[in-house]
């Protein structure tokens, strides 16, 4: 079993410090192996991302991936047959609940809408 121990403060490809946002580490994703892919969060200047990359912790480099469709944060994520990562709802820079729900394929580097959730607003 091999251990990384990284800064991914140091390491981001972003100029800015990012919070409340996914990650995710895959071991086998289209024989791309030991990824971490970060997506989604905020800034202190976009409130909300789009942004997917994906960060190789042998070579130390970041890739950018296709954006989400939706800005989002605080959202559910699962990659299903290693295949494809699914993200679901979250909350959008005007702080509602997101019902959206959206589908990565690893392979076409592409996201696709999938059915939203069917949430009840409180009474």
């Amino acid at each position: 079993t091999e251990i990384y121990t990284l800064s991914l403060h140091d390491a981001l490809p972003i100029s800015n410090d990012r919070f409340v946002l996914g990650s995710v580490l895959i071991d086998c994703v289209s024989n791309v192996h030991r990824l971490i892919y970060v997506l989604g969060g905020c800034t202190h200047e976009h409130r909300h991302s789009r942004d997917l990359s994906s960060f190789n912790p042998v070579t130390c480099e970041w890739t950018k991936l296709a954006p989400m469709k939706v800005s989002r944060s605080q959202m559910g994520y699962a990659v299903l047959n290693k295949d494809n990562l699914f993200v679901v709802g979250g909350s959008s820079r005007h702080a509602e609940v997101l019902k959206s729900v959206e589908r990565y394929s690893f392979e076409e580097n592409r996201w696709v809408d999938v059915c939203p959730m069917k949430v009840r607003n409180p009474k």
